[in-house]
């Protein structure tokens, strides 16, 4: 038989870069219109406490470098922690009473946008104690 042809590798390293920078990029302290990319649910290292991860992605920003720039946001799943849930939910103009949350409801949430507040905060990596900025979703807001 004939060998198989390779497939032919063409990478275009550009868009990597550019996708890497939004993920590692700073926003100036503001608001943004932002969209739910993802979502993950997690348990605290510490506490052991549920909570949803989201991911969201900024939408429609005053200087387009600003678009696309990847922000994450925790919501607690037990305790006074819940609130910053329903304030989400709210914010997204979901009418959620609190109950059981099913994945396809999350997943109903993936494209859904809202407005945040952004702050940047001073994160330190407990392995390497190196420090750096980051952003930090300080308040959700309908799109509005």
């Amino acid at each position: 038989g004939t060998p198989e042809a390779k497939p032919a590798i063409d990478l275009d390293l550009g868009s990597f870069d550019e996708v890497e920078e939004r993920l590692n990029k700073i926003l100036a302290p503001g608001l943004f219109s932002v969209q739910v990319k993802d979502w993950d649910s997690k348990y605290g290292k510490e506490s052991g406490n549920p909570y949803l991860a989201w991911q969201l992605s900024t939408v429609d920003c005053a200087d387009p470098d600003d678009n696309n720039t990847v922000l994450f946001m925790n919501t607690p799943l037990s305790g006074k922690g819940l609130r910053i849930l329903v304030n989400f939910m709210n914010a997204l103009g979901v009418k959620w009473e609190g109950g059981k949350v099913e994945n396809t409801f999350l997943d109903g949430l993936i494209g859904m946008e809202l407005k945040v507040e952004v702050g940047i905060r001073t994160w330190v990596d407990p392995d390497s104690n190196e420090s750096r900025d980051q952003n930090e979703v300080k308040k959700v807001l309908p799109r509005g």
